[in-house]
Formats: structure tokens, sequence, C-alpha cells
């Protein structure tokens, strides 16, 4: 994979030595509350995520979430995910909290977008998480339903690429 930039970014492929930031990123409290527990509580645990989630995703589909770096500092990720039984691509994201509020979501979401070239993409977000649905309304996205994913309640956004 090449890196994606933008303005302000640069969009790389997770490496293992992202773990400790990778660690850190999803035991945020509002990670844990909007994206749920991923069992990420060692270096360990994130150095497995990182191999069995993104950098196995890059290799099965060509894409997965991306380290997105301001001034070569990490502040979090985004990118596209490959859900097992769909055959659409969504959009998903998260930043440190002290790089949230600044549209750094929004600039990266346009980027992967914009690299991507997909003629659709969902989102699924959690229902009281409106920060999110603003940035994915921001960058094109609209609000199709609400289902429950994974056990979860999630509302449901489509990009369809004009």
């Amino acid at each position: 994979m090449t890196l994606i930039k933008s303005s302000r970014l640069t969009l790389r492929p997770l490496v293992l030595s992202d773990a400790r930031d990778i660690k850190e990123l999803f035991n945020q409290p509002d990670c844990l509350q909007f994206i749920g527990d991923k069992q990420i509580h060692s270096i360990a645990d994130a150095k497995r995520y990182l191999l069995t989630g993104p950098i196995q995703s890059y290799r099965n589909n060509g894409f997965g979430l991306l380290a997105v770096t301001y001034h070569g500092q990490f502040i979090g990720v985004c990118g596209l995910l490959s859900r097992q039984g769909h055959a659409t691509p969504d959009l998903g994201y998260s930043f440190l909290t002290h790089y949230q509020g600044h549209g750094f979501a929004k600039e990266a979401a346009k980027a992967v977008l914009s690299y991507h070239q997909k003629a659709v993409v969902l989102a699924y977000t959690d229902p009281d998480n409106y920060a999110s649905m603003a940035v994915l309304k921001a960058v094109g996205f609209e609000y199709t339903n609400t289902q429950i994913v994974s056990d979860r309640e999630t509302s449901i956004f489509q990009y369809i690429k004009r």
C-alpha cells in the first residue's frame, strides 16, 4: 500500500511498532463506549490485533485501517474495513482524544474515500455518537437506517460516489 496524503495528514499502513499507540487509542473512554472493548489490554494484545486485523486485511482485501499521522506523530486510525458477510466496505476511524475536534477525522475520511474510489462505502456508528455522525455527513454519507449489528444498536450510513 502506498501513502495517502492530505493537506495536513499522512496515512500509512499500520505496523507492529504502532502497538503502543493502538493500545492507547482503543482503551480511551470514547472508544470503549462507541466501538467496544477490543480486548487490547497489553502491547502483546495490540500486536495480535494488528496482525489479525489491519495487516491481514491489507493482504486479503488490499485495504484496511491506516495510521493517521500529523507532523509524523500518530494521532489515530482511518481506513476501509471489510466485514465478514458484507460485500461493501465500510469506513472506520478513531482518533486520540487530544486530536479530536480539529477536523482530522473529516480530512482523513475524505482522503481515504478519494484514494480508494469505491462506488459505495458504508459506515456504522453508535446512535449516540453525534460527533461521528457529523463527520460522516460532512464527507457525504447519508443515514440509511438503524439495525442491530454485533449485538449493538447501530446507525448505518452510506456514501455513493457521484
